[in-house]
């Protein structure tokens, strides 16, 4: 069997969220498992994929068509898409932009989903405050990755503020507790 490359450790998190969850996707960061993937659920749904960096916006400019929209942002500035209610918002971004992004869509996403939330990255990212403000939360370490004591696996984190998330009971699971008071 194949290894799973951690950098798609958020895949099965993902799928099982877009599959659960109606309403737009909204993508803030692109990437080389996730566009793709997001891109196969246009027909059903509106994809919305944002990135700061033009290098990355090029490299996934062939996923703007119809159904889903890829396209450049400015740090700082607000996009129409960080305002509108989304099923979904994927977090996958720079580290400069995540706490930004959790905030502005916090309110407004049924579920967000942010990959790489392992704490070993919190001097990257700064999102353990931000993220224990929500009432929801699971954290998913893929199990390909669990056996291995030389590194923290790479963990992805889903919070709501409306969604329970039992409807990921059952999908393997390490970390926080999975309900307010666990």
């Amino acid at each position: 069997m194949t290894p799973m490359d951690p950098c798609a450790s958020h895949l099965p998190v993902l799928i099982a969220c877009v599959n659960a969850i109606p309403g737009r996707v909204l993508e803030c960061g692109v990437g080389f498992w996730s566009t793709p993937l997001l891109h196969v659920y246009r027909a059903k749904r509106e994809i919305v994929s944002l990135e700061c960096t033009k290098f990355w916006v090029d490299q996934f400019a062939r996923y703007n068509l119809p159904g889903h929209a890829v396209r450049q942002i400015v740090a700082g500035q607000a996009d129409p898409a960080l305002s509108e209610p989304c099923g979904i918002c994927f977090v996958d971004g720079f580290s400069w932009d995540r706490v930004p992004v959790i905030r502005a869509m916090g309110e407004l996403a049924e579920v967000l989903v942010i990959h790489d939330s392992e704490e070993s990255h919190e001097h990257i990212y700064h999102m353990h405050e931000i993220l224990a403000t929500f009432p929801y939360r699971r954290d998913f370490v893929h199990p390909e990755f669990m056996a291995d004591s030389k590194a923290e696996p790479a963990r992805t984190t889903v919070v709501s503020r409306k969604n329970d998330l039992t409807f990921l009971d059952g999908l393997f699971y390490a970390g926080c507790p999975t309900k307010p008071g666990a």
